[in-house]
């Protein structure tokens, strides 16, 4: 028996299905920079007038959002029906906070286009 564990322990451990994978990373973005309240606090933080920091965050943000859309994008090709929809709506979310932006600092902005 002991040699039979021995054996299994040894072997690599069984790849996660990739749609597991694909709602892990779902949920961590949900967690990190997708996070429905922080998105909507650099919104209103934007809105109000955009300072430098609100810039700088807005900036950093589309940035990472940007990374997250071309991993959804590579990773989980079988996955349209899941991830083109999930992207549509990042994509608004980008244009969105981009406007914001623009209407805060128009310069600034277009300087980093």
């Amino acid at each position: 028996v002991d040699a039979a564990a021995l054996r299994a322990s040894a072997r690599p451990a069984a790849p996660r299905p990739q749609f597991a994978q694909l709602h892990a990373e779902l949920r961590s973005w949900e967690e990190s920079l997708g996070e429905p309240a922080s998105t909507l606090r650099l919104s209103a933080d934007l809105e109000a007038g955009g300072t430098a920091a609100a810039l700088a965050r807005e900036e950093a943000w589309q940035q990472g959002s940007a990374t997250f859309l071309r991993r959804l994008e590579i990773a989980y090709v079988g996955f349209e029906d899941v991830v083109c929809p999930l992207q549509l709506a990042l994509y608004e979310v980008k244009h969105g906070l981009r406007l914001q932006a623009m209407a805060a600092s128009p310069t600034v902005v277009a300087a980093q286009d």
